[in-house]
């Protein structure tokens, strides 16, 4: 049997009920994310779908991401239910895509059932000792100028920066994948090649939408998540514009005070970029707590820099603007050469 039409996710409310009762009754590694989960199990028959959960419910104590566990699985079914075409039924790919449009696109997906962002959960769930919520890996797909999709990752406690995915994607899944991949090459590179994922890649840190889309984005995320472009993140994109590279750890200093204060225990934080002024430091208001008293820090910086990273914000754009629109005239001329290629060997051999 093959699975749900496309766009038909969980038509009997099973997986979703199912999914809830695991993550309410079994000792799980880190819950399940349904939004993650309920595409690749709505491409299986309910049979399969509720075999797979049930295997997740047997093997607990031994999968370290069950989401990660579960898209994999159901991705490997579908494409069996689907007689191999890799995907759900109706010929898209695992990611969501149709097989013709990535064809057409000149794409190349890698490997059929490479599932990158359940990858990268998995390693920063294992680099941050501790399980992944909903809003450590935020997600944002706008459209492509000259159609497509381009996703950007932002993971403001667990990443080292932004990744942008570079060329024009054919689905807005596959969009997030190629981000996900960025991160992954980036900040996992051994992983990456130890899975046999490496080879040329299709996402890259690259054109940023124009402030109106980002602002359009700034309240919706695929998979219902909500982004919050907060100060540490706008601080880690701004220093690597003031520094011209990907930045690390090192890049970025915080360095938080705690005190008591007569409503009680307090925090303050400094933060600076040494590597761009050692002299200039940025101290923020007191909070409740570390992480709010950093976040205060990095607006503070954000303000101070702001005459310094818009030119350069708009430099960039304006670059890599130029470059999408370089990259898109050749794979149109492309696709005419092999077109007008394939149209003379027709009219030689009639």
């Amino acid at each position: 049997a093959m699975g749900p039409p496309r766009g038909a996710l969980d038509p009997t409310g099973k997986i979703a009920k199912q999914v809830m009762w695991l993550n309410k009754n079994v000792p799980l590694a880190m819950p399940i994310n349904f939004p993650e989960v309920v595409e690749p199990l709505s491409g299986c028959d309910i049979p399969t779908a509720m075999s797979i959960l049930k295997e997740v419910e047997g093997n607990a104590a031994h999968i370290q991401n069950p989401t990660a566990y579960i898209a994999q699985a159901a991705g490997r079914a579908a494409a069996a239910l689907s007689g191999g075409m890799g995907g759900m039924g109706g010929g898209a790919d695992y990611w969501g895509a149709d097989a013709g449009a990535v064809a057409s696109a000149g794409i190349d997906k890698g490997p059929q059932d490479t599932d990158y962002k359940s990858k990268l959960n998995q390693l920063v769930c294992k680099r941050s000792k501790r399980p992944m919520t909903k809003n450590d890996l935020v997600y944002t797909v706008q459209d492509a100028e000259g159609g497509g999709f381009i996703a950007s990752l932002v993971g403001a406690e667990v990443l080292a920066q932004e990744y942008w995915s570079e060329a024009p994607a054919p689905s807005k899944k596959a969009a997030e994948h190629a981000a996900a991949k960025m991160a992954l090459q980036a900040e996992f590179p051994e992983a990456l090649a130890a899975e046999g994922w490496g080879g040329d890649v299709w996402g890259a840190a690259q054109q940023p939408p124009s402030k109106k889309r980002k602002l359009d984005a700034m309240n919706a995320v695929p998979g219902g998540g909500v982004i919050n472009e907060d100060p540490k993140s706008q601080l880690c994109r701004a220093a690597q514009l003031l520094l011209g590279r990907t930045v690390g750890k090192a890049d970025i200093v915080y360095d938080v005070r705690e005190f008591e204060s007569p409503t009680g225990k307090r925090f303050q934080a400094t933060v600076s970029l040494p590597e761009y002024d050692a002299s200039a430091f940025h101290q923020g208001e007191p909070a409740e707590n570390m992480k709010q008293a950093q976040m205060n820090a990095a607006q503070v910086a954000v303000n101070v820099w702001q005459h310094v990273i818009a030119p350069l914000e708009e430099e960039r754009k304006a670059k890599k603007a130029q470059q999408n629109r370089e990259k898109l005239d050749a794979l149109k001329a492309r696709k005419q050469a092999e077109k007008a290629a394939v149209t003379g060997g027709t009219e030689m051999v009639m």
